[in-house]
């Protein structure tokens, strides 16, 4: 049950809790309802856009404190991301999606812009399925095999900006949204994509479909698909990129 998949975090004040509390609550009580009205946004494709980001505006309280955002969106993660699962256990089944393609990338990566702008260029099917989020938890794994079972053909896209374009794309993402992202939540998937990417691989082998869109420049992306440029993907360890992050931070 829905319920049972949102966890609480641990460490927040009282008046966090309580907000927390609420999305919680919200989600499993109306899940049907924040389902149906994410059905309903342009942007999600009738439903066949899977997001987390985008399921947070099904929340009318989320919405209505958009200064708020940097610190709502740490306490809505949870209950947004569950509902996308509950979404995606029911679009994935749909015997008239013929492919499913798993979007991720590093915060400020541009993944969600990639995917507008292919919605907005109408360049996507409608017997295509898109789901962006984390691989670097097993619940990817899970994920990848209900698609699999229910006979869709595997996709994984992979955003791979430079560290100071990711972090240049955050801040303007924060003046514009009130949205950021933690240096810590950057430097743990950037340094984690290479190992998420190759488990993945080691799992799945040629049912997985790869393809790497690396970048210096949010308007010039270059396209790798062999295996071996999953090595591209190699990077320092977390606390060598989270050192990098704080001088990137510093000088901007």
């Amino acid at each position: 049950m829905l319920k049972d998949t949102i966890k609480k975090r641990a460490n927040l004040t009282k008046r966090q809790e309580k907000i927390e509390e609420y999305f919680i609550n919200d989600a499993i009580l109306y899940t049907n309802k924040h389902l149906e009205t994410y059905k309903k946004d342009p942007y999600s494709l009738k439903g066949r856009y899977i997001c987390s980001d985008l399921m947070k505006r099904t929340f009318t309280f989320y919405n209505e404190n958009k200064l708020e955002h940097n610190e709502l969106d740490f306490l809505i993660h949870n209950s947004a991301a569950s509902l996308t699962d509950e979404l995606f256990q029911e679009i994935v089944i749909d015997k008239k999606i013929k492919d499913c393609f798993f979007v991720a990338g590093i915060p400020g990566a541009g993944k969600s812009f990639f995917i507008q702008t292919l919605i907005f260029e109408e360049k996507i099917s409608p017997t295509t399925m898109i789901y962006e989020g984390s691989i670097i938890t097993d619940t990817i794994i899970d994920k990848i095999k209900l698609a699999l079972k229910n006979k869709k053909k595997i996709h994984l896209i992979i955003i791979n900006p430079t560290l100071n374009l990711a972090y240049e794309n955050i801040l303007n993402r924060q003046r514009k949204t009130g949205r950021g992202a933690s240096l810590e939540t950057m430097a743990n998937i950037y340094s984690n994509l290479y190992n998420a990417v190759m488990r993945l691989y080691q799992i799945f082998g040629n049912e997985l479909n790869i393809k790497i869109y690396s970048k210096t420049k949010n308007d010039e992306m270059k396209l790798y698909t062999q295996v071996h440029d999953i090595n591209q993907l190699k990077t320092e360890s977390y606390e060598e990129v989270l050192k990098k992050l704080k001088e990137i931070r510093k000088k901007a």
